[in-house]
């Protein structure tokens, strides 16, 4: 590298970009803003073999010029004062050589304020293609095609030409040839010899293929093996084409180029395609296609078969504490453990993400199915990756022949059992049942259903009033989701879980009921009705969508209501089930703007204790499920005790849910419990009755305090 001392470049740019360039046929130059040659990088003297020194400093116009015609050397002076960019510039150069031909391409440089610094561009010495090309147009027809070819070839890696003579039976090879095939250049080779070093049918096949083409039928495109002198087994891609000369066929050409690293890839491909990159296990597709074909061969035995799937339960947990490097060991493992107690015939594949199957036959399905329960066991499992882990599985079973003949009955089947496995306890194994796949045909027909009504309008707010114990005000309501279904009539949320469930569905109907709430506000405040606070029902779906706090606030702010309007109801096992970083994200932005927080359904969920203080809520509401039974329940008293003491020891508000009786509510006041809700209070009733049932709520109070 060579460098002006009126213009030096910064050293680690120069160093990076000489050793970008150590390997390529082209070097790089810059000059300054009066065009004198400033750099030129260090492989300049390798290409070309000219010391840089002697051009170093020297003008453009004293080196280029003079190998240029006169029209070619006004253009480029043009370029050059006019500070324009110039492509593929080509001059002639005589040393002790002879005349050489170089090819250069420049653009001009400007710095921050638009002033000219000089040019910096590429060149590379094209002496050889201009030969080619004089040689093209000197050389006859046949040793155009031939020596043109050949010149090409030579320069692209792992591709050399061929000809086949069939008159004196000669191969002719290009020196890349030669080398692939590890024979001596130059060597005579017949085509005998040169299809030897393929496999006697492969060698047909070629033979068979260069034929063809000598008969004028058609070129041929082949990819084949050949084992090489060192015993390796390559493949190459053989092209071929017939050369005629007056109408007649004289001769084969074409080319052959090493394809094995590419070969190679395509396997690996196909092999990825079939498998689970991760477990080495079969994927879901693989397993599908082998799961129809064993079937096949099953029944034709008169065996039966189990086909069970099963996943890992709370999986994501493992991924969000000990994180992915530790999940996929606990997968690995589970794949490990599937091969190694796999029987002859068995089928085992990783079907996606957490969840695996596993098929095996015998002679009858209850024995299979025996087989796999014994094999699935413990549920229960532990692991020490650097942490202890302890992992538990669920599973579905469905038998062949008895619950479906088809690969795509039994996999359904199985999938129907696995959710339900999932649906309960978990850790637990369940047998495929015909009622499962009516369950799941209703559940379809319910969330179709559903999605119409949604469309429809016919999804309304019902509002359930709370009351507090010590005042007996009315202190807000809860708004309920209601279906005001044509034929069933009203049906309440709690014949629709799958509908909340279903994570679409389920925001699509929490934005629906927010618009029905804020309206219902609305226009309540524009009518003057005192309505207090409203408890507004969200899933962890509704909580996990990034724009939900923002998207609530505007709805507020447009109806001119409060924040301190609203409560937000949430259930213990939606924020600790869940993804719960981005909801308590929402949670505390919301409870920051003024909006109230409540737990719903508190002490029913597993870690109700553990988990209270980490959320940001400011309301607990005790689920019905304790207060049921309060009148003859010592446990469930001493339970409504225990949560009462704790939430105001806690400084939470307490209410009480399913309050129906006189003797519930007396006694939850006494208790300590601030509010109640239930039928000793009120429905839920449509939003329009909500005006009457306040104005009656307090003209009988204020007959109460008259009297």
């Amino acid at each position: 590298m060579m460098r002006s001392p009126r213009q030096p470049f910064s050293a680690i740019l120069q160093q990076a970009l000489d050793d970008v360039l150590s390997c390529a046929e082209f070097w790089a130059w810059a000059t300054d803003k009066d065009l004198h040659i400033t750099y030129l990088s260090e492989n300049f003297e390798r290409i070309t073999s000219l010391p840089a020194g002697e051009f170093v400093g020297m003008s453009r116009y004293e080196v280029i010029p003079a190998g240029m015609s006169d029209a070619m050397a006004r253009r480029h002076r043009h370029e050059l004062e006019k500070r324009l960019p110039f492509v593929g510039l080509r001059y002639e150069f005589n040393d002790k050589r002879g005349t050489r031909c170089f090819e250069t391409s420049g653009t001009p440089t400007f710095d921050r304020r638009g002033r000219f610094r000089g040019y910096q561009g590429i060149a590379r010495d094209v002496t050889e293609e201009v030969r080619d090309q004089e040689r093209l147009e000197e050389l006859g027809r046949e040793q155009r095609i031939l020596n043109v070819l050949f010149n090409h070839v030579e320069r692209m890696a792992n591709i050399g030409a061929w000809r086949y003579d069939p008159e004196k039976d000669v191969l002719t090879w290009s020196e890349q040839l030669y080398r692939l095939y590890d024979i001596p250049v130059g060597a005579k080779v017949t085509l005998k010899e040169g299809l030897s070093v393929f496999p006697p049918d492969v060698a047909k096949v070629l033979h068979a293929a260069i034929d063809e083409a000598m008969a004028g039928e058609r070129a041929f495109d082949l990819t084949l093996p050949f084992l090489s002198t060192r015993g390796e087994e390559r493949y190459v891609r053989v092209l071929g084409e017939c050369e005629r000369r007056n109408g007649k066929p004289v001769s084969v050409f074409g080319t052959i180029q090493d394809v094995t690293s590419e070969k190679r890839r395509e396997e690996e491909r196909q092999r990825l395609a079939v498998s689970d990159p991760l477990t080495g296990l079969g994927n879901r597709n693989a397993f599908r296609m082998e799961l129809t074909e064993t079937l096949k061969k099953v029944g034709a035995r008169k065996r039966e078969a189990a086909l069970c799937i099963f996943d890992l339960d709370a999986f994501k947990d493992i991924n969000d504490f000990f994180g992915h490097d530790i999940g996929d060991k606990v997968l690995r493992e589970v794949a490990d453990w599937l091969r190694e107690t796999a029987e002859p015939g068995d089928l085992t594949a990783r079907s996606g993400g957490d969840e695996f199957a596993l098929l095996t036959s015998a002679a009858t399905a209850a024995e299979a199915e025996e087989a796999i329960r014994r094999r699935l066991q413990p549920l229960v499992r532990r692991s020490d990756f650097g942490h202890s882990i302890t992992y538990s599985l669920s599973a579905g079973i469905a038998v062949f022949p008895d619950d479906g003949t088809t690969a795509e009955d039994l996999l359904r089947h199985a999938d129907l059992a696995l959710y339900e496995a999932k649906r309960g306890r978990r850790s637990t194994i369940e047998r495929y049942e015909p009622q499962l796949l009516r369950q799941a045909q209703n559940r379809f027909r319910l969330l179709a259903d559903f999605r119409e009504g949604l469309a429809l309008g016919e999804i309304e707010a019902f509002y359930q009033p709370l009351v507090e114990f010590s005042s007996n005000q009315l202190s807000g309501f809860e708004a309920l989701m209601r279906w005001r279904h044509p034929e069933k009539g009203v049906v309440p949320a709690g014949e629709l879980m799958p509908v909340f469930k279903d994570k679409v569905l389920s925001v699509e109907l929490g934005e629906y009921m927010l618009r029905k709430i804020v309206g219902d506000l609305k226009a309540w405040r524009k009518a003057g009705i005192d309505f207090g606070r409203i408890g507004y029902n969200v899933t962890a779906a509704d909580l996990q969508q990034e724009d939900f706090a923002p998207k609530l606030l505007s709805a507020l702010a447009e109806a001119e209501l409060s924040p301190s309007d609203i409560v937000l109801e949430v259930t213990e096992t939606s924020v600790i089930d869940e993804d719960n970083q981005a909801i308590r994200a929402h949670l505390q932005a919301l409870r920051a703007a003024g909006i109230g927080v409540a737990l719903d359904d508190f002490g029913t969920g597993f870690s109700s204790l553990t988990h209270l203080k980490s959320l940001p809520v400011g309301v607990l509401k005790i689920d019905r499920s304790f207060v049921k039974d309060l009148t003859f329940s010592p446990g469930d008293r001493a339970i409504v005790r225990a949560l009462i003491g704790l939430g105001s020891e806690l400084g939470y508000h307490i209410v009480a849910e399913g309050v129906e009786t006189a003797a519930e509510a007396a006694f939850l006041h006494r208790a300590g419990c601030r509010y109640g809700q239930g039928y000793y209070f009120g429905r839920p009733m449509p939003a329009d009755d909500v005006p009457e049932f306040i104005a009656e709520w307090d003209a009988a109070e204020e007959a109460v305090r008259r009297a």
